[in-house]
Order: C-alpha cells, then sequence, then structure tokens
C-alpha cells in the first residue's frame, strides 16, 4: 500500500477520533471537509470537532527514510541510522509543536502529532515525553501526542495517547 499525506491524515485522525470517543463517550464521525486548514472535522450532531495533524521523526534522514519508501519512491533509502535518537525524537515534537502553534485555526481545533518510533518502546517514551514543552500560546483546543510504539516482546505495536493540553467536551454544541 502506498500512502500519501492525506491518506496518513485521515488515518492518524480516524485512530485518534476512536480513542477521544472511547474516552469521552462521544460518536464524532467524519464530517465533509473543504480540503483546507485544519487537515480533518469531524461531527456529531451539529457540533464540530476540527483537527490540525503533524507527524515527528528522530531525523531528517528518518523522515526521508519513511516517505520514500511509504510512497513508493524508487530507490528510496533503506537504512537508517542516527545519535541521540531519543533526545532529538523529543527536540523535533517540540519544534512540531512550535511550528504549528504560529498557525490560527480557530475554536474547536485538536493538535495531533503523531508518532511511530521504531527503537522507541512505550515505557521509554513515557520517560521522555516530560520533556516536551508546549509555547506560551497555543491557539488549539487540545494537544496530543499519539502513537504506535513497538512492543519488543511480541513483535506487535501498541496505541497510546498523552494528552498534553486535554479537549474539554461541553454540552453546548461545542467540543
Amino acid at each position: 500500500m502506498r500512502f500519501s499525506k492525506k491518506s496518513v491524515e485521515i488515518i492518524v485522525g480516524e485512530k485518534w477520533v476512536e480513542w477521544f470517543n472511547e474516552e469521552n463517550g462521544t460518536s464524532f464521525t467524519v464530517a465533509d471537509s473543504s480540503g483546507e486548514a485544519p487537515d480533518l472535522v469531524y461531527a456529531e450532531g451539529a457540533r464540530r470537532l476540527r483537527i490540525e495533524i503533524t507527524v515527528a521523526y528522530y531525523d531528517d534522514a528518518d523522515a526521508k527514510l519513511r516517505w520514500t519508501n511509504a510512497c513508493g519512491v524508487p530507490d528510496a533509502p533503506q537504512k537508517w541510522s542516527g545519535i541521540n535518537f531519543d533526545v532529538n525524537l523529543v527536540k523535533n515534537i517540540n519544534e512540531r509543536v512550535a511550528q504549528k502553534c504560529l498557525n490560527r485555526y480557530g475554536q474547536g481545533c485538536v493538535l495531533v502529532l503523531y508518532l511511530n518510533p521504531r527503537g522507541t518502546t512505550l515505557d521509554e517514551f513515557s520517560d521522555l515525553v516530560c520533556g516536551v514543552s508546549l509555547p506560551n500560546v497555543v491557539p488549539f483546543d487540545g494537544v496530543y501526542i499519539t502513537g504506535h510504539f513497538p512492543i519488543i516482546e511480541t513483535h506487535k505495536e501498541e496505541y497510546y495517547v498523552w494528552p498534553l493540553k486535554p479537549l474539554i467536551a461541553k454540552g453546548d454544541g461545542k467540543v
């Protein structure tokens, strides 16, 4: 299966909304989106949940390896190696969040930052997440880190979500 930026946004958004619905007893489903920012729009009756998606990597070489292979680019790199990769992952997360916070997406928008760190387990990242910081001005109603983390013993992955700035679900038609 070949991926595009939009297909990744949809996959990440669907998984996060599934988690959000379970956590909050809501039933948001995909809504018509005009293709403008933010990336995805979900609805539950009159309520709208707008989601901006971004992905973090260990470094630029990791991002290139992942994207070129996912998109089926000929001669894509087949190996990656890095140094201080956990430190660089946290640095990349902070940079991506700060960059997204420069934009204004309006009320009811959530930032979901996705990770799929092949060399960092859930337990390891749970220790690293304390190094993630939000800028002084965060225009999003919610900010979450989410991702699939390797389970070494079973060679499977585990999905997890860290609310950095939890979204407050309201009963007034707004999220």
